[in-house]
């Protein structure tokens, strides 16, 4: 077992102890995130997999035999006219190549399907985020779609289409950043305002704490942007 200890943002020191891997059952496949809600662990990329202890794991999603997915993010959506699990990624079809934009949706984490009544693009999602009352995805070229019932969705225009890597929605705000030092804000999901952040560089995630209003992280830099 690995030990490794570190201290959070807040100074406060933690420590993790006995990492175990030897009994788990995962397929050697990409898996890109995970979610926990009642008692389920759910891992999403090239399939979805579901666990209860998080060493048992069971593929969920049975994919069509002419497709592959790749899935990065979930969450649990509760708005008035949806209320479940939610995933984004992309689907290719392998007799054609042709890659569109995947939303699987579930409303206990172990069954899913594909609500859209059609597909949104070519553009891959990255991720998801909801203020209780709107959807908002966003993905690969500037990709950004909006829905109020998971079904039905509207594009967004982003300037300059860059890829937008991660969306959240904290303290009354959505938060999008993503390429080239792309950093968008909306107070509604359907108005964006683009941010000064200071740098070129991708940004790949977005946190919100009540000490800081947001950090973004760059794998080239490591180093956290304040809005």
């Amino acid at each position: 077992s690995d030990v490794c200890s570190s201290d959070l943002y807040d100074g406060v020191p933690y420590s993790v102890t006995t990492y175990d891997d030897s009994s788990t059952t995962l397929p050697n496949i990409p898996l890109y995130a995970s979610y926990y809600k009642d008692g389920r662990f759910t891992a999403i990329g090239n399939a979805i997999l579901t666990s209860t202890d998080g060493y048992t794991w069971k593929e969920t999603y049975l994919i069509p035999t002419d497709k592959e997915i790749e899935l990065h993010g979930i969450m649990y959506v509760n708005i008035p006219n949806f209320e479940g699990y939610m995933t984004v990624g992309k689907q290719t079809t392998l007799s054609t190549l042709v890659t569109n934009e995947l939303i699987l949706i579930s409303t206990d984490g172990v069954v899913w399907t594909n609500p859209l009544p059609s597909n949104l693009g070519t553009n891959g999602l990255l991720s998801i985020a909801s203020d209780g009352t709107l959807i908002v995805v966003v993905g690969l070229n500037g990709q950004k779609d909006t829905s109020t019932n998971g079904a039905n969705w509207a594009p967004q225009t982003t300037s300059g289409n860059p890829n937008l890597n991660q969306i959240v929605y904290a303290n009354s705000l959505f938060v999008v950043v993503g390429d080239n030092g792309t950093i968008q804000t909306s107070s509604d999901g359907l108005s964006w305002t683009t941010q000064t952040s200071g740098t070129t560089e991708n940004l790949y995630g977005v946190v919100y704490n009540d000490i800081d209003r947001s950090e973004e992280h760059t794998s080239e830099l490591q180093s956290r942007l304040h809005l």
